[in-house]
């Protein structure tokens, strides 16, 4: 997998680049071995950059990496914090299902990061109360 995303990564733009994770990480659990096996580490880092990017635009991607990550049991904290910091700057655009993506990810990778849990709680209650019951 390495070798060909290593041929071909030039044509990955963020869309194709957070799919690719995403896809990964799905049919991961499905492959005999360890999942982190299937997923390029260029990829990996090449993704959280691009959704950590502050001049990117919006959160898309943002809550789809944290949950590849969780999914393949990738508990690398600078690109867990890095995640973190770009979901904090841009909370108001996330939509409740990236809120519930964050917290189930961070629940699977046992990670206590408290002013990141305080936050997304804070605009997963602010965005509930949007809803009628």
């Amino acid at each position: 997998m390495e070798a060909i995303y290593e041929l071909r990564h030039r044509e990955f733009d963020l869309l194709t680049s957070v799919a690719a994770l995403h896809r990964l990480a799905k049919v991961s659990t499905e492959s005999p071995g360890d999942p982190t096996d299937l997923v390029p580490r260029s990829l990996v880092s090449a993704v959280v950059a691009m959704v950590a990017d502050p001049q990117a635009g919006g959160s898309f991607g943002l809550a789809s990496t944290a949950w590849s990550l969780s999914r393949l049991l990738m508990c690398d904290l600078p690109l867990i914090d890095s995640i973190a910091s770009a979901a904090i700057r841009r909370l108001t655009q996330l939509t409740c299902q990236d809120l519930s993506n964050f917290a189930w990810a961070f629940a699977t990778l046992i990670l206590v990061d408290v002013p990141f849990c305080n936050a997304i709680s804070s605009e997963a209650i602010r965005k509930s109360s949007l809803y009628d019951p």
